[in-house]
C-alpha cells in the first residue's frame, strides 16, 4: 500500500524542483515578440515601457475572450494613457483571425499574432505561465508586472488601472 505513494510523491518533488518560477507582482514583465495584425510589423512589449500595459491573452475559441476583447476597447476609452493589447497564441492563421475581429464588436487597437505554431504549448504561455483563457497582466510604467488577473474580470483590470494611475 505505501508503494503506491511513491510516485505521488516523486511527482511532487519534480513538479516543485524544476527551476522554473510562475509570475508574480513586480517581477520585470518578459519581453513578448509578434505580429501586429493590421500593420504586419514586429511587435516588441518592451518598447512600451514607460506606458501602463495591459497585456490579454484570449483565444477565438473561448467565450469569456469574445466578451473580453470588446470590453478592452471601452477601457482604451475610459484609460487613454494606457495601452490594451490583446495577444493571440493559438495556433489558427492570421487570416482567421481577421475574421474573428470582424465578428466582434469591438477589440483593442493593438491586436497581436504570436502563435503557436502547431505546438502544444505555445513558447510565450510558457513565458507567461498562464493556464486558462482570457488572461490579463498589468504592467506598471517602469515595466513591472503589477497585477495578474486570470479569467474574465474587466473590473479588476479597472481596479489595477485606478490604482496605478494615483500613484
Amino acid at each position: 500500500m505505501k508503494i503506491r505513494y511513491i510516485p505521488i510523491i516523486i511527482g511532487m518533488i519534480v513538479l516543485f524542483s524544476s527551476g522554473s518560477h510562475a509570475l508574480r507582482p513586480a517581477d520585470v514583465a518578459p519581453d513578448l515578440l509578434g505580429r501586429v495584425i493590421s500593420t504586419g510589423k514586429i511587435f516588441k512589449l518592451n518598447k512600451f515601457a514607460g506606458k501602463i500595459n495591459v497585456v490579454t491573452f484570449f483565444s477565438i475559441n473561448c467565450k469569456y475572450c469574445k466578451k473580453a476583447l470588446p470590453e478592452m476597447a471601452k477601457m482604451e476609452k475610459e484609460f487613454p494613457t494606457a495601452m490594451f493589447i490583446a495577444i493571440y497564441t493559438g495556433k489558427q492563421s492570421i487570416e482567421n483571425l481577421k475574421k474573428f475581429l470582424s465578428g466582434l464588436s469591438g477589440h483593442p487597437k493593438m491586436f497581436v499574432y504570436a502563435g503557436s505554431l502547431g505546438v502544444s504549448e505555445s513558447p510565450v504561455q510558457k513565458l507567461y505561465g498562464y493556464r486558462g483563457l482570457p488572461h490579463s497582466v498589468v504592467i506598471d510604467t517602469s515595466h513591472h508586472i503589477y497585477k495578474i488577473i486570470p479569467g474574465y474580470k474587466p473590473d479588476d483590470i479597472k481596479t489595477a488601472l485606478k490604482e496605478l494611475s494615483e500613484k
